[in-house]
């Protein structure tokens, strides 16, 4: 403020001609710090947003998209980073699911993922009425954003022997046109030009009120997919001014256009689309005819533009029946919208393909839908909110919670146990929220755990509610019954039905073994406490008739009695050279238990035996005053019933994906085989490594049925490059 009264009495001295020139010059400077407060405040809003709340986006390539009853759907899941575009490789686990009409899951499934892909099959139950029902996919982080955030794939299903008509699902409106533009003003407009071949042009049409308001000034702010594109200071210095950007600032894809006031405030938005230039497809080289139980050759070759240096890709691979999946949207074309723009784009693009679009089409389009990632009301305001769902790149969580005797929630800040029933004690321990809630972490492999989650202290406490790792959120929908919506069973379906009765009836089938694409290795258990103060084993000593009797002859520094109330087990501190005040751990096979009446009714005849641990034990911030465990010979905590408190569940992450496998017809006999062949899925390969050489050759036979086959074929390069394309073949 001193400076400034410093400058101001300077001007009485100065000619008014300079002193008018000051204050320009002065204000001008002024200005410029506004300008880049408001800009950098901004920016540093949006880009800790996106690293906050990073978007991920899941395509899932099925075989077909019609399947009868009882069949196999085969699937491969692709796991992409919004931001970048490129496989998310660190995230470990998804989930997929199908879903009825009534949005009740009929299957679900965990996918281990492998550098961002993971292939899968789903044996849809053959109890299945005929219906359109939903193929949907996420990952745990998605959960935090659900039900928009997941891919979601109409499929339909026929029975003949419950063949009622069926309805299509409309999917409520996620989108009200009326609040897309916040705040809703007057005093400025926004218009975009994107006819241009080069060039996009925004026009702003502003008042002389927002003008005098705003000091002239307002922002453009250009993103896609959470990367800044472009974001500048404009003058509006007239009712009309015309911005001219060169297209090539822009990434290719959903362009979201954001204006501000000088303030800082959102003004209007807008999205657009910027087309990304065209490049080779793959090069696919095969017969366009075959016979039937011919081997047919399938050569491809990427393109040159395609990848980078001696870069290759991994792709899916399925042959199907024409009708099976014509109307299948590719990978490339659902990662422009993906699940951050709803369901609308991605019905309209069911019978076809962006490129066959016009500009007009695809501005209508633009102008019905809003981002359900950028929020510019959460970015501005800091509001990340509570994410509830951790990624699961080296563990899986079980998320549940501890229930009050009075059915009400427990509250925050209590204690959760799991143990694992063996001979080696295994420990682990989480707090619940506010919500009272817990998450505690299973080691991703495909090996079943049998595990004990119990509260740290049961006082008061029912039971644990253990919550389901799917997700229980669903987009509502309505089913729309009329003559338009009832889909019949045609010729073709007619057809795929019967292929798949006999297959049924001469017993053949699709079904693999597991692929052994990523082997864990199974670590082998440590103990929690480490080394017991003293381990004593029971075949070393003469046997005595009761718990109470061993803890009295044998061990020192525990005791075990009977009392009026019960019995108490007690455990001597070393280091105080007293007995502790609060009782000891207590566990019997490694289960935490709670009543040591449980360790004094054990035959100790079943008995291997008894750890003690004397000094305090920590495991993280939780304190054991002493440890007592009682391994029995069995180690399968079968002694001990436990308590409703207390739920026991034996868990597996996630089932290790079976290969396809199709007959082989190069010996004369196959090929003379009576046994039919009417596969519906003639080839199903879920990753094929073109390498550094870029090509790669697939091989397979064809079956007894003559008809036009689509090959469908879906990928990504190295380098996070999309591949999708689709031909066909005659089998005559």
């Amino acid at each position: 403020m001193t400076s400034l009264m410093n400058e101001l009495l300077m001007i009485r001295y100065f000619k008014p001609g300079l002193a008018i020139a000051f204050l320009l010059l002065f204000s001008g400077g002024t200005n410029a710090q506004v300008v880049s407060d408001i800009k950098g405040s901004i920016t540093q809003k949006f880009l800790h947003y996106c690293k906050e709340v990073p978007r991920q986006e899941i395509f899932v390539h099925t075989d077909r998209d019609t399947y009868i009853a009882g069949e196999d759907l085969w699937f491969k899941i692709y796991l992409f980073n919004r931001k970048t575009n490129k496989p998310q490789t660190d995230e470990k686990i998804a989930y997929i699911e199908v879903l009825n009409p009534e949005n009740r899951p009929v299957v679900q499934k965990r996918i281990l993922l492998d550098n961002g892909t993971g292939p899968g099959q789903i044996s849809l139950p053959d109890t299945l009425s005929s219906g359109i029902y939903t193929l949907r996919a996420y990952t745990s982080w998605m959960k935090n954003f659900m039900p928009e955030n997941c891919y979601m794939e109409e499929i339909n299903v026929y029975n003949a022997f419950r063949n009622k008509a069926f309805s299509k699902i409309s999917y409520s409106d996620q989108v009200d046109v009326n609040k897309l533009t916040i705040p809703a003003t007057s005093d400025l407009f926004l218009d975009v030009n994107t006819l241009l071949a080069d060039n996009l042009e925004i026009v702003i049409s502003s008042t002389s009120t927002y003008r005098f308001d705003n000091k002239n000034i307002f922002y453009l702010f250009i993103q896609t997919h959470g990367n800044i594109d472009h974001f500048t200071a404009e003058k509006a210095l007239s009712d009309k001014t015309i911005l001219t950007l060169p297209k090539s600032l822009l990434t290719p894809g959903i362009n979201q256009i954001t204006i501000f006031d000088a303030s800082g405030r959102v003004m209007k938005e807008r999205l657009i689309y910027t087309a990304g230039k065209p490049h080779q497809e793959i090069i696919l080289t095969t017969s366009s005819s075959s016979g039937t139980r011919e081997k047919i050759t399938l050569g491809m070759e990427l393109p040159d533009e395609l990848v980078k240096g001696l870069d290759g890709a991994d792709v899916s691979v399925s042959v199907i029946p024409e009708k099976s999946g014509e109307n299948k949207i590719t990978l490339t074309d659902y990662m422009l919208f993906g699940s951050e723009f709803g369901m609308r784009p991605l019905s309209l693009l069911k019978s076809g393909q962006i490129s066959g679009m016009s500009n007009s089409q695809i501005d209508s389009l633009l102008l019905t839908l809003k981002s359900n990632w950028i929020d510019w009301s959460k970015i501005l305001s800091d509001e990340t909110g509570f994410m509830k769902y951790k990624h699961e790149t080296e563990y899986h969580y079980l998320s549940g919670s501890l229930i009050k005797k009075n059915a009400q929630a427990s509250g925050s800040g209590r204690y959760v146990v799991m143990s694992v029933p063996g001979k080696v004690a295994r420990f682990q321990n989480a707090k619940t929220d506010d919500e009272s809630d817990f998450d505690l972490k299973v080691r991703i492999d495909d090996r079943v755990k049998d595990l004990v989650i119990q509260p740290g202290d049961p006082d008061n406490i029912s039971g644990t509610k253990i919550e389901s790792s799917f997700s229980e959120k669903y987009i509502p929908s309505v089913p729309v019954r009329s003559e338009e919506s009832i889909i019949e069973m045609t010729q073709d379906i007619n057809k795929m039905s019967t292929n798949y009765q006999v297959n049924k009836i001469y017993g053949s089938t699709s079904l693999g073994p597991p692929v052994n694409k990523l082997i864990v290795p199974e670590i082998k258990p440590v103990r929690f406490y480490g080394k017991p103060d003293v381990s004593l084993i029971m075949d070393d000593y003469i046997k005595l008739p009761v718990m109470e009797e061993v803890f009295f002859e044998l061990i020192a520094g525990a005791t075990l009695k009977k009392k009026k109330a019960g019995y108490e087990i007690a455990v001597f501190d070393p280091i105080e050279n007293k007995i502790y005040t609060v009782p000891p751990c207590l566990m019997v096979d490694g289960v935490i238990i709670y009543s040591p009446a449980d360790i004094a009714g054990i035959d100790p005849e079943l008995v291997e035996k008894i750890d003690v641990v004397k000094d305090k034990y920590y495991v993280g911030d939780y304190l054991f005053y002493g440890i007592i465990n009682v391994v029995t010979r069995s180690g399968d905590f079968s002694s001990v019933t436990l308590p409703e408190y207390a739920t026991r569940l034996q868990y597996k992450v996630y089932e290790p994906p079976l290969t396809f496998t199709s007959p082989d017809y190069s010996s004369f006999d196959k090929q003379l085989s009576r046994v039919p062949d009417f596969r519906n899925t003639l080839y199903w390969n879920p990753s094929v490594q073109t390498g550094n050489e870029r090509r790669a050759v697939i091989g397979f036979w064809s079956c007894d049925i003559k008809s036009k086959y689509i090959i469908d074929i879906q990928g990504v390069t190295s380098d996070g490059r999309m591949v999708s394309y689709r031909s066909d073949i005659r089998i005559e």
